[in-house]
């Protein structure tokens, strides 16, 4: 009778996980470490049911009330490399994936986390989950060096046509990130507060998109941290030339330089020195008849030629 009860038992359990999953093991480049090593224990890491108020607390990490931060540790990664989560079990919903970072002080701490503090890094659009045990992505290799807390996502997605239908699935390790750039990550966001319920990526039949779920609308668009650009910086530029008034000109004493061709864009890091240190304002072709000079002609298979203007060091704004 005994035996008879506690194969019941496992079968209730059993039936109750089945298509259910927490994400337990934190992977680093390739190799899952131990459950709940690097991860914070989640609510759901008997039952492994899902979240499904967007608006509460738990949406941040979904943390067992009863478990400490510092229950886990802080795992060691490089800017640049492959990062990720295991599944406890096979994913078999049509979901959405995202991965967000929140720079902390001290990632076991209980204050990490808190506040607009939260930048997405990846995302991957809707996909049929048969099959899938793990997800992994890209730490980018401009985060600043520190501690930060690293949240995994995936919204389950096949009965979000009612409000409060949509299952979310979520974990965060405690990372060090060594290796790292001068990045500035932007917008942030908070949790709760980044998503409603009504959000047309949150409460949607999915099954009435196409079959590759193309034209869904993730409940916040992809977060490109580090954001801006050398072609951004290049606008900025041409305003600033635009707002020199004459007799500032001519106290430059302008000295133009032609260039073969319009650098390539560099990374975030190399870009920001680049310009807090350049000595020099770039003006494009259609501006140089502002400065009554003629532009020179592009040679064959180059881009129009810019001209420099040497001028004091200025004060680029952040991001």
């Amino acid at each position: 009778m005994r035996s008879f009860l506690a194969a019941a038992f496992a079968s209730v359990i059993i039936s109750l996980v089945s298509g259910h999953y927490t994400f337990p093991n934190l992977i680093v480049n390739g190799t899952a470490t131990g459950e709940w090593e690097y991860v914070r224990m989640t609510a759901n890491h008997i039952d492994q049911g899902p979240l499904t108020d967007v608006t509460s607390d738990g949406v941040r990490c979904f943390e067992d009330p009863s478990a400490v931060p510092g229950d886990a540790g802080i795992a060691t990664v490089t800017a640049g490399s492959e990062v990720g989560f295991k599944a406890s079990n096979t994913m078999g919903h049509p979901g959405y994936f995202s991965a967000y970072m929140s720079k902390a002080d001290a990632a076991d701490s209980a204050d990490a986390g808190k506040g607009a503090t939260w930048f997405k890094i990846w995302e991957w659009s809707p996909t049929y989950s048969d099959g899938i045990t793990e997800f992994t992505f890209t730490i980018p290799a401009s985060v600043p060096n520190g501690q930060y807390l690293l949240r995994g996502e995936q919204i389950a997605l096949h009965a979000a046509s009612e409000e409060g239908g949509a299952q979310l699935y979520i974990a965060c390790a405690q990372i060090s990130v060594e290796g790292g750039g001068s990045g500035s990550p932007s917008p942030t966001v908070s949790f709760p507060g980044a998503y409603s319920p009504t959000d047309p990526g949150i409460k949607l039949n999915i099954y009435a998109l196409p079959s590759d779920f193309s034209g869904y609308e993730a409940p916040m668009a992809i977060l490109l941290a580090f954001m801006l650009t050398f072609y951004a910086l290049a606008l900025w530029d041409r305003y600033l030339v635009l707002k020199l008034r004459e007799s500032e000109k001519l106290d430059l004493r302008m000295r133009y330089t032609r260039l073969a061709s319009l650098p390539s864009p560099p990374n975030y890091g190399s870009m920001d020195t680049y310009k807090r240190t350049s000595s020099y304002l770039k003006v494009p072709p259609n501006d140089r008849a502002f400065f009554g000079e003629r532009p020179p002609t592009a040679q064959p298979n180059q881009h129009a030629p810019c001209l420099v203007i040497p001028v004091p060091p200025i004060k680029i704004p952040s991001a």
